[in-house]
């Protein structure tokens, strides 16, 4: 992790003034110059800011600075926690009550279904909602169900595989993710959401922590923070199970980060990639068909990655 060294944390400070509460945030003011060259400007430059040695920042939430200021001192930042659907809804249970056994059932049913073995069938492997995609990839190592007839090629794969085409395109997403040289070497060191085993109630506080983030540290020009923000991201989408009512969520983040980045940002690579992987089972979605109509950029990324792993070999 980068912590700050002894010398940054001195007596200059800069206060920050946060969201519509206007919360006030005072940290060190070398620490957070040293992020990047536009805080530096906005800390030390000629403008009323640093004059003031105060910024407003109304436009970001309490909780994306404080994400940004354990960023600033530990190199890393924890992401919204986890709130299991299963403890969400007994939480709601009032004192004393007793649930009824449609509730306990209900409950059962979403703490049991990771253990669910996917649908097999070595002649037709497919796989259908709820799953994840890091299920999804292990269970590719199972030749015996992840051989199918239909042969593709996917010309940058060190040896080549005979998969169908979900297949490669998850392959094709754990090789962006894990090998990207730009991500790799950052990606072990790193706090990552604790989503193993069950649904989650707040989806969307998961999605968001990180969307916002990022969207901040590009704003800035935090180079680090950007590649953090899109490791988590996508490390989420890869290990969250998705089902059916949480799809809605997963298009709004997208096409929140799609109006909010420029063209060439390697989080809309993440979010290209995986959406080309999920497609075939959400495409009968309403919030996805309107995201595809909204987000064009989207759309475009997700067909040319279908056709650049998807033709067969004899195109």
């Amino acid at each position: 992790m980068d912590v700050p060294s002894a010398e940054l944390l001195n007596e200059k400070f800069f206060k920050f003034v946060v969201g519509p509460s206007k919360k006030e945030f005072t940290v060190h003011a070398d620490v957070f110059a040293k992020l990047s060259d536009p805080l530096n400007v906005l800390i030390n430059g000629n403008f009323s800011e640093a004059t003031e040695k105060t910024v407003v920042w109304d436009d970001v939430d309490e909780a994306t600075f404080d994400r940004l200021r354990q960023f600033a001192y530990s190199g890393d930042y924890q992401g919204a926690i986890p709130v299991p659907l299963a403890q969400w809804a007994e939480d709601k249970l009032k004192p004393g009550e007793i649930p009824t056994a449609e509730f306990k059932a209900s409950i059962d049913k979403y703490r049991t279904f990771v253990s669910r073995k996917h649908p097999r069938n070595k002649d037709n492997y497919r796989w259908k909602l709820p799953y994840t995609i890091g299920n999804m990839y292990d269970d590719l190592n199972d030749y015996q169900t992840a051989t199918v007839t239909r042969k593709r090629k996917y010309e940058d794969f060190a040896d080549e595989i005979t998969l169908d085409g979900k297949a490669l395109m998850i392959r094709a997403l754990v090789l962006w993710f894990n090998f990207n040289p730009e991500l790799k070497e950052k990606r072990m060191r790193l706090i990552y959401d604790n989503v193993e085993g069950e649904p989650f109630h707040n989806y969307k506080d998961l999605l968001y922590c990180h969307a916002n983030l990022h969207i901040l540290a590009d704003r800035y020009c935090i180079e680090k923070l950007v590649d953090i923000t899109t490791i988590k991201l996508v490390e989420l989408l890869f290990r969250v199970a998705i089902f059916e009512w949480n799809l809605g969520h997963i298009a709004d983040v997208i096409r929140y980060i799609f109006q909010n980045t420029l063209d060439g940002d390697q989080i809309r690579g993440g979010l290209i990639r995986f959406g080309a992987v999920i497609i075939d089972d959400v495409q009968e979605n309403k919030e996805w068909a309107q995201l595809l109509l909204d987000v064009p950029e989207f759309s475009k990324g997700v067909i040319e990655k279908l056709v650049k792993h998807r033709l067969p070999e004899s195109y």
